[in-house]
């Protein structure tokens, strides 16, 4: 009786959820696998606050089309299973994935019929662009699932929206769902709610225009298909990185940082959460947010289990005379450094991914007698990783 219940109780959650799975029938959704979520990353953010794994088995929830799950399945040997609402990618995601052989395993399922003891253990755990976009019973079912069949040592990736200008955008969505015409076509949708957004942006006033103008952008700057699936979505929510930490506690999984900006030095889970959050009222955006099923302590930009990546390229000075400017292609970001040591670092591991001991040793030849304490090179370090400019990675098994 108390089954059916709680089933009879989840009737309303179920059929929202039957409403996305067939809007992503309806309008298809294949995103390209993002490189920055690729494993040597994701586990090198893990070395570098001393959390050491083999990773090997995958677990994509919400894997669409299998795009993400197939391009980490290339850089990994064990299981990949995805799972996804939607029917009709979840044939793609077979297609996709075919390639990669018998270890693959799709699965069509509503995730509150899923449970941690069925799909078993991983290594890594994928949740990209589904979280926020599921009623709250779904959420928390979600990070049940990520605690408990996460590995200890694993990794887990979610994509979520967090911070001011979403908490906007999210106020701007429901409104835009408001005015929806019953029974009209995706197209007729998204054409509407991009009038209704140029109309609110032409009518804005106030000394909170410019942050509602800053919203409109973001919306109206998504591709048609994108804003269907978000700000036509009747579930679409933010979250708060310190909310996950609560939820993920339990299950011994603790928030790392976000994958694309270093988080603060903190030496918990807790503080670089709170630190999150904190940053992210300034203004927010999408976030990849790092978990780990480990006691993960403060970074240590000197472990010996993770090699370090710079990709700069210098434009003007050089490492002789103990500052140079140097130019970030991806971030379209200069950066003047200062201090011998650290340009000389980062010239070494713009070449080839380098240890910390490996590139120190290549750094001091050199910079020679110019060259900085140790000590003032690791926080040198410690900063450029905080920019997104410095990138941890480790080697993974073949």
């Amino acid at each position: 009786m108390e089954a059916s219940v709680a089933r009879t109780e989840l009737d309303p959650v179920r059929a929202a959820n039957a409403r996305i799975a067939r809007a992503y029938d309806q309008v298809h959704y294949d995103p390209g696998a993002d490189p920055e979520l690729d494993a040597d990353k994701l586990f090198g953010l893990a070395a570098l606050h001393g959390v050491s794994s083999t990773p090997r088995d995958v677990l994509d929830l919400g894997c669409g089309a299998g795009q993400l799950l197939r391009r980490i399945g290339g850089q990994l040997t064990g299981r990949l299973v995805g799972v996804d609402l939607s029917a009709a990618a979840c044939e793609r995601a077979r297609a996709n994935l075919k390639p990669l052989g018998a270890r693959v395993e799709v699965i069509c399922a509503d995730l509150l019929d899923l449970d941690e003891a069925s799909l078993g253990q991983f290594d890594l755990i994928l949740n990209i662009g589904v979280i926020y976009l599921t009623p709250p019973e779904v959420q928390r079912r979600l990070l049940t699932l990520i605690g408990g069949a996460l590995k200890p040592g694993g990794v887990a990736v979610i994509g979520y929206y967090a911070g001011a200008i979403p908490l906007l955008r999210a106020s701007l969505h429901s409104t835009l769902r408001a005015a929806m015409t019953p029974n009209a076509t995706p197209a007729q949708h998204v054409a509407t709610a991009r009038a209704n957004l140029a109309t609110i942006e032409s009518t804005l006033e106030g000394e909170t225009a410019p942050f509602v103008r800053s919203a409109i952008q973001s919306t109206l700057g998504l591709p048609d298909t994108l804003l269907f699936h978000e700000a036509l979505n009747e579930s679409f929510d933010i979250l708060r990185t310190t909310g996950l930490e609560m939820a993920l506690a339990p299950s011994g999984v603790g928030f790392l940082g976000y994958l694309s900006r270093g988080a603060a030095p903190a030496a918990t889970s807790v503080g670089r959460a709170i630190a999150a959050d904190r940053h992210d009222l300034s203004a927010g955006g999408y976030r990849y947010g790092v978990f780990v099923k480990a006691n993960a302590g403060a970074p240590d930009v000197r472990s010996a289990a993770i090699r370090w990546s710079c990709n700069l390229s210098r434009t003007t000075g050089s490492p002789a005379v103990g500052q140079a400017t140097y130019f970030n292609a991806r971030t379209n970001l200069s950066v003047t450094l200062r201090g011998a040591l650290l340009c000389a670092f980062v010239e070494v591991t713009s070449s080839a991914p380098h240890t910390w001991d490996q590139a120190l040793a290549a750094a001091r030849l050199v910079a020679g007698a110019k060259a900085e304490a140790e000590a003032t090179l690791a926080q040198g370090l410690l900063e450029l990783w905080r920019l997104n400019i410095a990138t941890p990675t480790v080697q993974l098994p073949a």
